[in-house]
């Protein structure tokens, strides 16, 4: 039998699963038949299909907190946790699904003269007859 440190696609598959369901590598890495955390990330370095899956995994994380919200709502409303914890945890998981999909969880930020905020410029004369300011009168 392999050692838990030697590199298996079926290992590495069993990882990606696991953090793709909401797991992390640090509770993974003391589970029974896992490497260590520091093997993981010396495999994500070493191996490409596997860093690759395990990018796709933690989008997969993501989408798994933003479902988890709806548990958390469905909790306060029974009576199971208060609303202040709903809070923190409803905001915990916006805050980590929106760093590990920031494309479909993530705030939107504009910067200037990107494809759908184009930068504008306005020219005009001094005298301000041309400058596509309005005059007063």
């Amino acid at each position: 039998m392999a050692d838990v440190s030697d590199y298996t696609d079926e290992k590495a598959d069993e990882i990606c699963e696991l953090v793709a369901e909401g797991e992390n590598l640090n509770i993974i890495s003391k589970k029974d038949g896992f490497p260590a955390r520091s093997t993981i990330y010396k495999w994500l370095n070493d191996n490409e299909r596997f860093s690759n899956n395990y990018t796709r995994a933690i989008k997969h994380r993501a989408d798994a907190r933003f479902d988890k919200i709806n548990q958390v709502i469905d909790d306060m409303r029974n009576s199971v946790i208060d609303s202040q914890m709903a809070r923190v945890e409803i905001d915990a998981y916006k805050w980590q699904a929106g760093k590990e999909n920031s494309q479909k969880y993530g705030d939107r930020t504009i910067h200037a003269n990107d494809k759908e905020n184009p930068i504008t410029s306005v020219m005009g004369l001094i005298d301000g007859k041309s400058s596509g300011i309005p005059e007063t009168d």
